[in-house]
């Protein structure tokens, strides 16, 4: 879903009014980048899974991160320029 918003997000940032932009900022904080970071802090299996499973979710955390990178998603940002080796197998 962070994906899908995502794509949104960017397509219609210039017909979307401020209000409509905060909400669907706070979802790809709430509902994306903040669960996918305490994923990260508990070990999920999936994050480091071979199937397309990894892939997917990562791409779509990416893309969300990207999306609203005039907001504070610097812990996301940051965590994506570490080493990859130790993050996955994305």
């Amino acid at each position: 879903m962070t994906h899908a918003f995502a794509i949104g997000y960017d397509w219609l940032f210039d017909v979307w009014t401020t209000e409509q932009k905060e909400v669907l900022r706070n979802a790809i904080i709430d509902y994306g980048l903040t669960p996918y970071l305490t994923a990260h802090e508990e070990q999920a299996s999936w994050l480091t899974s071979e199937s397309n499973w990894n892939m997917v979710t990562n791409g779509g955390i990416g893309l969300g991160a990207l999306a609203i990178a005039e907001t504070d998603t610097q812990p996301v940002l940051g965590y994506h320029q570490q080493d990859p080796d130790e993050h996955g197998k994305c």
